[in-house]
């Protein structure tokens, strides 16, 4: 359902020529507080959509300022069930479209696709992107 509502959301958008800011938030960079903190300051300026990212290691394809964001944020010990917890705030409590990354090998393969597909929805994500 939400992910219908976004796709109506950013049709709308493009309709009226708008431009949409979706900014990125790697979950517990540095901190879950700062970034529970940073998602309310987003929705009070009026951003309706945000990629949070579930941290991992060892991305190649991302540069040395991703790459430390990473590692701030796997080091606060952010877990996959605090991880959905945040997600669900976002959308439940703060209204948010939130696009969810995810990374196949680090996030996806322990749980299997299903699993983290079920968990996604539930905490009210309105897409998942799978990192590599």
């Amino acid at each position: 359902m939400r992910g219908l509502q976004l796709e109506r959301f950013l049709s709308e958008q493009r309709r009226l020529s708008a431009l949409a800011l979706i900014p990125f938030i790697n979950a517990g960079d540095p901190s879950l507080a700062l970034s529970r903190e940073l998602l309310r300051a987003l929705a009070a300026s009026g951003v309706r959509v945000v990629e949070l990212c579930l941290a991992f290691p060892n991305s190649p394809t991302d540069g040395s300022v991703m790459r430390a964001s990473h590692a701030r944020a796997l080091a606060s010990d952010v877990t996959w069930p605090s991880f959905l917890s945040l997600v669900r705030e976002a959308t439940v409590q703060l209204d948010l479209f939130c696009v969810v990354l995810v990374d196949y090998a680090y996030s996806v393969a322990p749980r299997g696709m299903d699993e983290v597909i079920a968990d996604v929805e539930h905490a009210g994500a309105a897409a998942m992107l799978v990192h590599g």
